[in-house]
């Protein structure tokens, strides 16, 4: 009989694959990948992050980052709520969600500003949101690999891993609504977009998954 699947063995073939999509994506574009990581230390950076957009599919650095990013804040969630790393099949729950949920988020937003008529402003304020939160996650992952494998971090891995997502999520979302609040629309739509499109989303999928 063979030796039976340990309960974070599955997590660290994950943490690999993570860590050959930052390879692949660095030796790829090592001089994009350069600028990527120094991203919020530079101001003159605005136009590449307004350019950001792995889902035009033009640009396989901006992709394997964000299905990279994908996987790791699904790991995050799957720490939250499985503390115990004991259901392994809820990782690929927490990861159709979080796609399902940024999905759905991005088409609203979209229509939204095509309805008050800022589509190219609005676009360019989701590139810069999603490049931080790509960012974010790239200094998420090292920390998510210390609370799995790191004994005393391990006790409280789901209220750290909370913490970590929560830096990483606020920091993207801030820096979007920094670029929303440069476009030159009433007030009352930057707010009406900052809490119905970026912090009530959040706020129900955390009550969703608590409850499911």
């Amino acid at each position: 009989m063979g030796k039976p699947l340990h309960h974070t063995d599955w997590l660290l073939v994950l943490f690999f694959i993570n860590g050959l999509l930052f390879l692949f994506a660095k030796l790829y574009h090592s001089k994009k990948f350069a600028v990527f990581i120094n991203l919020p230390f530079n101001a003159g950076l605005q136009d590449f992050e307004k350019e950001f957009n792995p889902y035009g599919g033009k640009d396989l650095f901006d992709i394997a980052l964000s299905i990279n990013s994908f996987l790791i804040y699904s790991t995050g969630l799957y720490l939250i709520f499985n503390p115990d790393f004991s259901l392994w099949s809820d990782f690929f729950r927490m990861l159709f969600i979080l796609i399902l949920f940024f999905l759905v988020k991005n088409l609203i937003g979209l229509f939204v500003a095509w309805l008050f008529g800022k589509n190219e402003e609005v676009s360019l304020s989701h590139n810069a949101n999603l490049a931080y939160r790509i960012w974010a996650s790239i200094w998420v992952y090292p920390l998510l690999v210390f609370l799995v494998f790191v004994p005393f971090l391990k006790e409280n891995s789901n209220i750290l891993a909370a913490i970590i997502l929560a830096i990483g999520y606020i920091f993207a979302m801030s820096v979007g609504v920094l670029r929303l609040w440069s476009i030159p629309a009433a007030k009352y739509y930057k707010i009406f977009y900052l809490c119905a499109l970026e912090i009530g989303p959040m706020v129900i999928l955390i009550f969703w998954l608590k409850n499911h």
